[in-house]
């Protein structure tokens, strides 16, 4: 009943709230086991996001031996023979995760890597290296649009970056993404009991 009646029946005012924005976008990278892969879904399993988990090239040559769909067609690639990559197919791996950023646009990332056990800085590399090059094929994406008088897309310069991976890399991960990200080291997710709702 609108207006409210002298009885006191009715409404004043009736207020609604619309996000019409899509979810919170968000690439995990880096040394992603699907032990951790499990703890980033918990994590955030009670935000509004869309996650898209894309191991480093080094790890997924090492612990795949299974084909995998890479390439705009989704051809399938088989690794050669005892489980081996070859340059090749390592190079397949790094156009899929670049296509995948492009079909994704993140709006942050979150690059991972175990905390606790054997350190080897390779995946974390790799996953600044994805992060740069996608960061180039969208400055270069928004000047072509400029150029040719097309408004681009609202576009923002600097993705934002979170760390969960071992201490000792934090300011050479900000190094290599320095001007591309600004990145936030967050603690690394090492037991269930720091999980919760």
């Amino acid at each position: 009943i609108s207006p409210e009646q002298p009885t006191g029946n009715g409404i004043d005012v009736f207020i609604t709230t619309l996000s019409a924005g899509g979810p919170l976008r968000i690439v995990v990278l880096g040394a992603v086991n699907s032990t951790l892969q499990q703890l980033v879904t918990q994590a955030i399993s009670g935000l509004y996001t869309e996650i898209q988990v894309l191991p480093a090239p080094s790890l997924a040559a090492t612990s795949s031996s299974v084909p995998v769909s890479v390439g705009a067609g989704n051809a399938p690639t088989t690794t050669a023979q005892g489980g081996q990559w070859t340059p090749d197919r390592v190079a397949l791996e790094w156009e899929r995760q670049l296509e995948r950023i492009r079909e994704l646009q993140p709006q942050a990332a979150l690059i991972m890597g175990m905390a606790d056990g054997p350190v080897d800085p390779k995946p974390l590399q790799e996953a600044c290296q994805v992060l740069i090059n996608a960061s180039k094929e969208l400055s270069e994406q928004h000047a072509a649009s400029v150029s040719a008088g097309i408004a681009p897309r609202d576009i923002t310069s600097q993705i934002s970056v979170l760390y969960a991976a071992a201490p000792q890399y934090i300011e050479a991960v900000r190094r290599m993404l320095n001007g591309v990200a600004e990145v936030t080291r967050v603690e690394p997710l090492t037991t269930q009991a720091q999980l919760g709702p």
